[in-house]
Order: C-alpha cells, then structure tokens, then sequence
C-alpha cells in the first residue's frame, strides 16, 4: 500500500511505476495475411481500499474506461509504430472526429469497449527504409527488449502511402504506462485478416 492508502499492482516495485508489457505473437499459413483489426478479451479491474486495513480480492470491480495506453503491431519488416490508445468516449461525434491524431513520435488512435472486446484498427506500417532495424536496445532501463527505432518511423498522413501490414507472421505488444492502480487480466487476442494476394 503506498502512502495514500492505495494498493499498486503488477508494474510498481518499491513505488516506482515500471511498463507493464505484453505481447502476443501470431503466424498464419502458406499465403500472406493483412491484419484488419484487433480485438482483445481483456478484463480490466479497478480496486477499492480495504476499510480493515489488509488487501480484500472481493473489493475490485471490472471498468470499461480504462485499457492499454500504447500497442505496437509489427513483423519483420513492417511496424505500425508506437499507437495511443484513447478510450472512445460515448456519444460524442466531435470528439470521434479528431481522431487518428498524427504527433511526431506516435498515432493517437480509439479503442472501442464492446461485447467484452477491446478493438481497434486505425494502423498502417510507419517504416521508412526496410534495411533499417525497426528496433533499438533501451539503455536506461535492461527489462525492456525494445524500443521502436523513431528514426525509422513516419507517423505523418501518407495520404496515399498507407501500406497495410501483412506477412506470414505478426506481433501485437500491449503496453501499460505511468500508472499502476487497475489490474489488467489478458486472457486471449484475436486478429482478424484476410489473405493478401498480391
């Protein structure tokens, strides 16, 4: 419990907030497959403070308002680059408008809450030149594998360069950053996609 009375969970050692990171990989049969979306069973529980003082399990309840903040989706040689996640807010067309918002190191993107399944779809590949690692090495922190390699990335429109990404093979990493007060349970992710034929 930190000092507020809050309990942390999962990402925060000795009250420092650390990325909470998950990543699922999927490999598809003979012929190229482009990913149309992503759709993930997620359970996200918020919990309350004990009023006895010790951690209760049954005082938690499931929220529809909080997710991942970032996700990377990615193969060998394409990768859509760092994505925000925004909770889509309900009824509001203004605020779905502003949306995908292009920054110069990331995408914000929506993510919609429905029938248990966190989806979003709003990617395309970022990368600039294919003979250039998509990843670097972190050096201020040694548990993260990877980092995007920014230089390498064009979160611009690309009105009429937004390649799909498709392959044999992709990876969907989900990330959970700068906070530490709801508890995610990932139980499955589904991609769907067609094949390429092209």
């Amino acid at each position: 419990m930190d000092p507020s009375g809050r309990y942390n969970y999962l990402n925060n050692f000795y009250g420092c907030i650390h990325s909470y990171i998950i990543e699922y990989p999927f490999a598809y049969q003979y012929q190229d497959e482009i990913v149309q979306n992503v759709k993930d069973y997620t359970k996200v529980f918020k919990y309350f403070t004990s009023t006895i003082g010790n951690f209760n399990y049954n005082q938690k309840i499931e929220t529809n308002d909080d997710y991942f903040t970032k996700s990377i989706i990615y193969n060998d040689q394409q990768s859509s680059g760092i994505l925000n996640l925004i909770i889509k807010p309900k009824n509001n067309l203004q605020a779905y408008l502003q949306y995908p918002k292009f920054n110069p190191d990331s995408k914000d993107i929506m993510v919609s809450k429905k029938d248990n399944f966190y989806q979003y779809n709003t990617f395309w590949d970022t990368v600039v030149d294919f003979k250039i690692p998509l990843f670097i090495t972190s050096c201020e922190n040694l548990s993260i594998d990877k980092l995007p390699n920014q230089d390498n990335l064009d979160y611009g429109i690309r009105s009429f360069h937004k390649f799909k990404i498709r392959g044999k093979d992709l990876k969907i990493r989900s990330i959970l950053e700068n906070r530490s007060d709801i508890s995610l349970v990932s139980t499955f992710i589904v991609s769907p996609s067609e094949i390429s034929y092209n």
